[in-house]
């Protein structure tokens, strides 16, 4: 009888660890889940979006074969001394390898053409830190030869800038597509990102929570998100 109950739980902890070994190769290899903590990607993506990473691909081809202009990547930057882990982020790429890159007044030069931009519009902030006075302004951008727009937003009294940057090979230049100057919540308008630092291309927002309404304590689900492709 004991020897009958030894071996069920042997078998038990065997399958567990299967099971969480099936589950860290999924995470590490095919597809993982991010939170996003603020709004350096908005309008594409808000603080409390949920997403799915799609890795797979990245750990079976050349990165170079995969990544086009206006796609949005996630990379990590390697520890400094007082961090333990990697930092992980999320932008959107602009340059590919040789190509040059400016941003002045919160819009982006690419090769000495000015970006095609349409349908700008004043909204309220999202911002619940910000006053509710503050005035964002949004609009759609374009690559030259493109006809995939994507969402940027800024700050008119605080565009964001940067001086020309000629992109390395094996590298990219990406930006946030909030094109304000640098926030301390999300300092990172713009970076040069070498193709062994990207994880992968997000997928789709599988939940969204909006933490600026939150009622006692229920969170407040932001359903029109749910499940909308990311581009």
């Amino acid at each position: 009888m004991r020897k009958k109950q030894s071996q069920s739980i042997w078998g038990f902890i065997v399958i567990l660890g299967l099971a969480a070994g099936i589950s860290v190769s999924i995470r590490r290899w095919v597809i993982e889940p991010y939170q996003i903590p603020n709004s350096a990607m908005k309008p594409t993506l808000l603080p409390g979006d949920t997403i799915f990473v799609w890795k797979w691909p990245f750990r079976t081809q050349q990165p170079q074969a995969l990544l086009h202009r206006g796609d949005v990547i996630v990379f990590s930057t390697e520890p400094k001394l007082e961090e333990v882990k990697k930092t992980y982020w999320i932008r959107r790429i602009v340059g590919l390898p040789g190509d040059h890159v400016v941003m002045r007044n919160g819009q982006i030069i690419l090769n000495q053409t000015l970006l095609a931009s349409k349908d700008s519009h004043e909204v309220k902030s999202l911002d619940p830190s910000r006053s509710s006075k503050t005035r964002e302004v949004c609009t759609s951008e374009s690559f030259p030869g493109s006809t995939k727009d994507f969402g940027t937003c800024l700050r008119p009294s605080s565009p964001g800038e940067f001086s020309e940057q000629k992109v390395p090979e094996g590298t990219y230049l990406v930006v946030s597509d909030w094109r304000s100057k640098t926030d301390l919540d999300h300092p990172l308008l713009w970076s040069l990102v070498p193709q062994t630092a990207i994880e992968g291309k997000p997928w789709t927002v599988w939940l969204s929570i909006d933490y600026s309404q939150r009622t006692a304590l229920i969170p407040s689900i932001r359903w029109q998100r749910l499940f909308q492709k990311i581009e």
